[in-house]
């Protein structure tokens, strides 16, 4: 097995770009039933969306792939508490997470914050303290999680990894 990936892109402008695939870390954010499926809070909105890019399809192979040559896998799940949902003033979060709020999306011990039927972690995925807002690099412990590891390097993928 390589300890380097190269890609190249065949496309304008011409790129190279090498991994150091020790260093290197697949960063899946929100891989939850909210997200990603059928039922979940926020399919009225990218329900179509997921179905037509094979999103979860994709999120496996990626997953699948990563563990074959030797990359770890990092969850990032959203979590939102009881006390969250009630503490938390609406008025104050940004246009997301009110969305989320309105459709009650990531509530701790419900279906929807659970994962994907088949984005179940495994004995390749670390999983990351839950975030909230919008960024796990901001109100997680995705940063020490990554650095402690020696990951210097993310392939970031999920269905809202923006």
């Amino acid at each position: 097995m390589a300890d380097n990936y190269e890609y190249k892109q065949d496309f304008l402008p011409r790129e190279t770009v090498e991994f150091d695939l020790k260093k290197t870390g697949m960063f899946i954010t929100d891989p939850q039933n909210d997200f990603i499926s059928e039922g979940g809070g926020a399919w009225p909105l990218v329900g179509e969306n997921v179905k037509a890019g094979k999103v979860v399809e994709k999120l496996v192979q990626l997953k699948e792939v990563a563990k074959e040559v030797g990359i770890r896998t990092f969850y990032s799940p959203h979590m939102y508490t009881e006390m969250d949902y009630k503490d938390w003033k609406s008025d104050e979060l940004n246009a997301i997470d009110k969305v989320m709020f309105a459709q009650n999306m990531f509530r701790q011990g419900t279906w929807g914050h659970e994962y994907h039927p088949d984005m179940k972690p495994d004995d390749n995925t670390i999983q990351l303290s839950p975030h909230k807002g919008l960024s796990n690099f901001w109100t997680g412990d995705a940063a020490i999680q990554l650095r402690e590891r020696g990951v210097d390097t993310i392939v970031l993928a999920g269905m809202s990894c923006n």
